[in-house]
């Protein structure tokens, strides 16, 4: 009975590390990007392509996987990632595996309130499973200011608590 709870934990304690890594990797790429060209709202985050250009500039990326409409890339299927297979993502896949979709482009920065422009998906272990919202896909939300962890309003669900899971420090 311990080793499936051990096991379980561990699992949990590498998702939470990475996260906490691609979050810190895709802020320092949202920092350089607003010192170089000013904030979204005001300047680059006229179209998901633009948004896509300006972090595929500041990130270590292995794979570009193109487009709007790509559906796969090295070898993985996006109809394995959930909600986030739509047909206009475009996606990056980093030197580390975290796979990168950017998607839900909102020029006038508020659309969903807050001063949302874009919303990202990260699967911070790329290809590997279980390829589940909320265990190793989590949301960030671009904002007319820089990027937050994606809201954790209640009900607290999968991909949306991202910022629940970095403030407590655990997946539950």
């Amino acid at each position: 009975m311990t080793i499936p709870t051990l096991i379980n934990k561990t699992q949990n304690h590498e998702h939470l590390s990475r996260l906490r890594k691609v979050y810190s990797t895709m802020a320092q790429a949202t920092n350089k990007i607003i010192f170089e060209e000013g904030t979204p709202k005001n300047v680059w985050a006229s179209s998901i392509s633009n948004v896509y250009d300006m972090y595929r500039k500041h990130l270590s990326v292995a794979h570009d996987c193109g487009s709007t409409g790509t559906t796969s890339c090295i070898g993985y299927t996006f109809t394995n990632f959930g909600n986030f297979d739509a047909p206009y993502y475009m996606r990056l896949v980093l030197n580390d595996g975290t796979i990168v979709n950017f998607a839900e482009l909102q020029s006038s920065c508020s659309a969903w309130g807050n001063d949302i422009c874009e919303w990202l998906d990260v699967d911070i272990n790329g290809i590997k499973g279980p390829n589940k919202p909320g265990i190793d896909i989590w949301a960030f939300n671009l904002t007319a200011n820089g990027l937050i962890p994606a809201n954790c309003d209640a009900p607290c669900t999968g991909v949306y608590c991202t910022c629940k899971v970095l403030r407590e420090g655990k997946i539950d």
